[in-house]
């Protein structure tokens, strides 16, 4: 499967893998969530015209670029942007309440709405940028995203290339407190460690053994630039390529 990336540098700064060249929607990862989006009765008012106004700018988007019949490959960068100016006009406040809302939130990430879904992506995003390490891994031991924008996680995390940063993944596994959480990041790792996971069945074996094969070999390691996620296991790519 040949792929290529397309990056855009985002409103937050960040590289974001905007498209894949392939003919199946990202490996099974569609832009568009089928989640209801509702306004929550335990948001305050300012978060709820927040999401308001930003479902209004991505649906008028939408039907602008419905018009023109092209397909526009940096409409999940426009998404982020949109919510990014929001964020930056509201009150410190609202945001940090609305992100503690979705964090403690019982509904799992991939049944929240596709504003909720990119309000925590957003916040992935924010933390990275601002090297902002204990609240990024908080965030991700309680609602994980597989994707930031097109980008598979992993990939997210470590976008220079450098795997030093992968090691959040696994404290946020054992911050976990509950185990939709710990199941979702087990599957982000099963994909990065694909021989450990056909050897190891049992999760807790498996990410042990997984953190730490990394420890011992991330001085030697490089990010694999053609990474890809795939659902077939014959057809995936490594996540990690020795150092030379």
């Amino acid at each position: 499967m040949n792929w290529s990336a397309q990056v855009a540098i985002t409103g937050l700064g960040m590289v974001l893998i905007i498209s894949y060249g392939c003919s199946a929607a990202i490996n099974g990862h569609s832009a568009n969530n089928s989640a209801d989006s509702t306004i929550n009765p335990q948001q305050s008012d300012e978060a709820a015209e927040i999401q308001r106004a930003w479902e209004k700018k991505v649906k008028d988007y939408q039907i602008a670029l419905d018009k023109t019949k092209k397909m526009n490959k940096g409409f999940v960068k426009e998404k982020f942007e949109f919510l990014e100016d929001l964020l930056k006009a509201a009150s410190t406040k609202t945001v940090s309440s609305e992100l503690k809302r979705l964090e403690e939130s019982p509904v799992p990430y991939n049944r929240m709405s596709e504003f909720e879904q990119t309000f925590l992506q957003a916040h992935v995003i924010r933390y990275e940028e601002r090297g902002k390490r204990k609240p990024l891994v908080d965030l991700l031991s309680k609602k994980c995203p597989r994707y930031v924008g097109y980008a598979p996680i992993e990939v997210s995390l470590t976008t220079k290339g450098h795997p030093e940063k992968f090691l959040i993944l696994f404290d946020a596994y054992e911050r976990a407190s509950n185990g939709t959480s710990r199941d979702a990041i087990t599957r982000i790792l099963a994909a990065v460690f694909k021989d450990l996971r056909r050897q190891y069945k049992d999760d807790t074996k498996f990410v042990e053994l997984s953190k730490q094969w990394y420890l011992n070999n991330r001085t030697n390691l490089i990010v694999n630039p053609n990474y890809y996620v795939s659902f077939d296991p014959t057809n995936a790519t490594s996540f990690f390529l020795p150092l030379k």
